[in-house]
């Protein structure tokens, strides 16, 4: 008599590598209308996940086409079978499966990481924004010792190709679409949740400097000495806050404090 693990363990077998094992415990049926009812659970299982990754990457469907999403879709639920209760982090790994998978370009899996770290930022832990309003209270004597920290949501990755503008495209439904573009240099973006939506912004050489120092809570007077060394102090001030302001305005920086 076979225990109820082993029936489960042959069950999951089943619908997940299609092993025939289970179907000796449905002896009791008709076998075609045994096979047919296992088939509605092994069926039902992929296009659940199918389903799931079509809601996490609908740019990248666009882009490939429903056929080679399918394929592409089962080929991953075979090599990467939900684990947890829930499907909400089944696709997290699917821009690493396209990095590795033969019929897959470079752009496809940057595509796939770009629509996933807007899905993520969705689910991650919720702070304050800081508002102009709130920095104006800060006499000037004490702009040089204020830090600040960034929204929790926040989230970091590079892109060699032209992701962004075309993902946009894409969603705006613009009639002309960018053509795919590589650059040897790659971008550094952030990501971040504002008002329960999810935003990206392209950071050039000074501004991920500026992000960097300022994430590792060094003061306004130390970020603005360290680009002293190659602008001048009016440059310095007009960069520093302008991107600060932007920052603010955007809902990247979370709080502020003065020593």
């Amino acid at each position: 008599m076979t225990g109820l693990k082993e029936l489960q363990e042959q069950f999951q077998n089943f619908v997940l590598e299609n092993k025939e094992d289970f179907e000796g415990q449905v002896s009791d049926l008709d076998k075609t209308e045994g096979r047919s009812g296992m088939n509605v659970y092994q069926n039902g299982y992929y296009l659940r996940l199918l389903e799931v990754l079509e809601l996490d990457y609908p740019v990248l469907l666009k882009i490939v086409g429903e056929k080679t999403f399918d394929n592409w879709g089962r080929e991953y639920i075979k090599t990467n079978p939900s684990s947890r209760f829930t499907v909400r982090h089944f696709g997290k790994n699917f821009d690493k499966f396209l990095a590795n998978h033969p019929q897959a370009q470079p752009f496809h899996a940057e595509m796939a990481r770009f629509e996933w770290y807007l899905e993520i930022v969705m689910d991650t832990e919720d702070g304050p924004c800081l508002t102009i309003d709130n920095l104006s209270k800060i006499p000037p004597e004490k702009w040089t010792d204020i830090r600040f920290t960034v929204h929790p949501s926040l989230a970091m990755t590079k892109f060699n190709y032209n992701v962004p503008a075309i993902w946009s495209a894409y969603i705006n439904e613009e009639q002309e679409i960018p053509k795919e573009e590589y650059h040897d240099q790659a971008i550094q973006f952030v990501f971040w949740r504002y008002n329960t939506q999810g935003y990206y912004l392209g950071l050039n050489e000074d501004q991920y400097t500026m992000f960097e120092l300022l994430r590792e809570g060094k003061t306004f007077g130390e970020i603005c000495e360290e680009f002293c060394e190659n602008m001048q102090a009016e440059e310095v001030a007009q960069f520093a806050g302008v991107t600060l302001r932007n920052w603010i305005a955007d809902g990247i920086i979370s709080t502020v404090s003065a020593s």
